[in-house]
């Protein structure tokens, strides 16, 4: 089986890069690895992987967001089995699924893997899009996006502070965020929240960092489960 370590560089707020050169050295089998470059690259590479049927061990070094990308590339394939070392900031996929914590365990896999089938949700909106953890509209979302937009989350993670944009972003948010309507459907019955701060969808139970928002998901169930931030004073 082929062993393929994809590195995003950007994970652990800019740190991750330098912890895989520290991982590497403790290796001791036959590797290949791929350092990621621009968003969606790491899902590329996945699906080369699964387009060309060969038999590897995509093991994602990074955080959520690559773990996402590389399960979503991956998805469907009968050959390759994905698998993680937690080098991101918030590593919510690790919690749930689990993850490698040094090269040893690796190695003890390799020896008598048993990989293990795993939920993958997936929503559309013109085009499909799949989640692994979770997918969610609101508050934590708007708040998401602005930190990834914003010039001052690679200014801060130069200098070791790129939790701060966080911080910043929270506050910024709170003070313009318009709560909103929300309706769902299921199985034929309509529901109707109003005031909604936020609405997740969820495959574990873990979000935003380690948070616990969904104690009862599953990973392997074949359910989802959505919980509604509503009517919540500030």
């Amino acid at each position: 089986m082929k062993i393929v370590f994809i590195i995003n560089p950007a994970a652990g707020n800019g740190r991750a890069l330098k912890r895989w050169r520290r991982f590497e050295k403790t290796i001791q089998f036959p590797f290949e690895q791929v350092v990621t470059t621009y968003s969606g690259h790491a899902l590329a590479i996945a699906a080369n992987y699964r387009e060309s049927k060969q038999v590897a061990l995509l093991i994602g070094f990074g955080g959520d967001g690559t773990l996402r990308e590389i399960i979503a590339g991956a998805a469907g394939s009968e050959k390759l089995i994905v698998g993680s070392i937690a080098a991101g900031s918030g590593n919510d996929f690790g919690r749930a699924y689990g993850t490698f914590t040094d090269a040893q365990v690796i190695e003890q896999f390799l020896h008598k893997p048993l990989p293990k089938r795993q939920d993958l949700g997936e929503f559309t909106n013109g085009k499909a899009f799949q989640f692994v953890s979770s997918s969610g509209i609101g508050f934590d979302a708007e708040i998401s996006i602005s930190v990834n937009r914003s010039p001052l989350k690679k200014k801060l993670n130069q200098l070791g502070l790129g939790k701060l944009v966080y911080v910043v972003y929270v506050i910024r948010t709170l003070l313009k965020f318009e709560k909103f309507t929300l309706s769902v459907k299921c199985d034929g019955n309509l529901v109707t929240y109003k005031d909604v701060w936020l609405a997740t969808v969820n495959n574990q139970p873990y979000f935003g960092g380690g948070m616990k928002i969904s104690p009862s998901s599953k990973t392997d169930d074949g359910l989802l489960e959505l919980t509604v931030v509503h009517k919540f004073p500030v």
